[in-house]
């Protein structure tokens, strides 16, 4: 047996979480929401408006975007984004470590 949990952060509503996390590191890598969104099976809108909603509830952007055109456009995570994610991906595994080790005090096998 394992235990499973889900973490996301409030802000007057769901604020962050796995989804938007995943989006963010999708355009990390791809440089594109576009892309991300297609990678994770998800609506160009769908993953805007998720970004959207999670820039106004944390209080800050979190991804630039450049229009398409010769050059091709894209996106790119802002600088406090980047730094939002490093600290989210610290705090889960802290986070993910406590909670298995609280499981296995209770739920030793």
């Amino acid at each position: 047996m394992k235990v499973c949990c889900r973490l996301w952060f409030d802000n007057d509503g769901k604020a962050f979480g796995q989804g938007p996390y995943r989006i963010l590191l999708e355009v990390q890598k791809l440089g594109s929401l576009n892309q991300a969104a297609k990678e994770l099976d998800l609506s160009y809108n769908k993953a805007w408006k998720t970004i959207q909603m999670v820039e106004k509830r944390i209080g800050f952007k979190l991804l630039e975007s450049a229009s398409g055109g010769k050059t091709g456009g894209g996106s790119t995570l802002t600088p406090e984004a980047i730094e939002f994610l490093s600290r989210y991906e610290r705090f889960k595994l802290e986070v993910d470590a406590n909670i298995q080790a609280t499981f296995d005090k209770y739920f030793p096998e």
